[in-house]
């Protein structure tokens, strides 16, 4: 059964902070506050639990997700901070009860009407459910899923606007990453990365502009030096955007990543991103985005991952109150171990259907599949899941 006395205290928690209201004020200077509070709630059905390719396990699920963002601005001054949480209970499979926390906050000061230096800091802690992730296929022999962390703090430098003719932005950065769960084993996938990522955009006619993007990571294991590895990614493309209708991103290039043991063989790869939103009606919105990148591993045995990344959304406003998503994503993975690889083909599908009852209550109602095909492995599954939620803000 659901815990009951915990389901109460964030329900009260839901409704105590749904009793703020939005607020804007300019003193000292600052021309546009926010503060924003929205909490879902959702109750639902997943027909296989533990990712099992053949004893497939059932269980109702509650999900309670409180966000806020907060937002100052002044003459050159901006900042923001936005937290996002999410608590999941379930019935059948209570100590794999779990909350994931996200916090992104962000400074920016303006130097001149287009200069400007800018901070971001984030930190997150995600529960990976058992039978994914450094558990696949072997969901049963855990009691409960893993838990990730990652920090990351960047600074950059920012040089024209909207209406420039030429833009650049440098970024200089940190990230570290590890596992918070089964330290005895999952230590070896401790890394922290130092990067450098630069990207300039000229304008050549109109609205279209000629784009690069350059990208240097030192990624650092502090338990297994083995994996060190440098990542080096130039890209060259065209961004475009004729009106509010059409707006394209279209980048090529090349990657490679080198390791520091020399018993570790480098790779290098083709590289793309693409990015595109279109709106072929007025009530409809087309977003497609496709890339390939270098991964960090994600078991403990690999070295990396190739992975190629495909995503389309299409939402529709059938009228003002009734909106429709529906949501596609295929993921190749070529996982590399340091004798053999291995693939991997994720199919992620979505449809919801919303209805905006007013200004600050929605109801929506939410279907999503999920597939892995492995060839060479008995770790490919089906996931099915239905649920009902609410979502109130304001």
């Amino acid at each position: 059964m659901f815990n009951r006395h915990l389901f109460k205290k964030l329900l009260m928690f839901s409704l105590l902070t749904n009793c703020y209201s939005t607020y804007s004020s300019a003193q000292d200077g600052l021309s546009e506050n926010q503060f924003k509070i929205a909490v879902d709630s959702e109750i639902g059905s997943l027909d296989n639990f533990l990712y099992d390719n053949s004893a497939e396990q059932s269980t109702t699920f509650l999900k309670l997700s409180p966000q806020l963002f907060l937002q100052t601005q002044g003459e050159r001054q901006l900042f923001n901070i936005q937290l996002n949480t999410s608590h999941y209970q379930y019935q059948n499979f209570t100590q794999d009860n779990h909350s994931d926390l996200a916090v992104d906050s962000g400074y920016q000061y303006k130097l001149a009407e287009n200069k400007a230096i800018f901070i971001n800091a984030a930190i997150s802690e995600d529960y990976e459910s058992r039978g994914t992730g450094l558990s696949l296929g072997d969901a049963s022999k855990l009691n409960k899923g893993d838990t990730k962390r990652q920090m990351a703090l960047s600074a950059g430098y920012m040089y024209g606007n909207k209406d420039s003719i030429g833009k650049v932005k440098i970024e200089l950065g940190f990230l570290d990453n590890r596992y918070k769960t089964r330290r005895d084993k999952t230590r070896l996938l401790d890394n922290e990365s130092k990067f450098l990522d630069t990207s300039f955009d000229y304008l050549i006619s109109g609205q279209s502009y000629f784009s690069t993007n350059v990208n240097v990571s030192n990624i650092r294991f502090k338990f297994n030096s083995s994996q060190d590895k440098d990542k080096y990614t130039g890209l060259v493309g065209l961004k475009w955007q004729s009106s509010i209708i059409t707006e394209l991103e279209f980048l090529l290039g090349y990657q490679k990543i080198n390791f520091k043991e020399a018993s570790f063989s480098g790779d290098d790869a083709f590289k793309w991103r693409v990015k595109l939103n279109w709106s072929p009606f007025v009530s409809t919105t087309v977003a497609f985005s496709t890339e390939r990148d270098f991964q960090e591993a994600n078991r403990l045995a690999n070295s990396y991952r190739v992975v190629d990344n495909y995503q389309v959304r299409v939402l529709t406003d059938f009228t003002e109150a009734l909106q429709t998503s529906l949501g596609l994503n295929f993921k190749n993975e070529d996982i590399i171990f340091q004798d053999f690889r291995e693939n991997e083909a994720y199919t992620v599908a979505d449809i919801k259907f919303k209805y905006k009852r007013n200004e600050w209550l929605s109801i929506y109602l939410q279907y999503t599949y999920s597939d892995l095909d492995n060839e060479l492995t008995e770790d490919s599954y089906q996931l099915n899941g239905i649920s009902l939620g609410f979502s109130v803000s304001i």
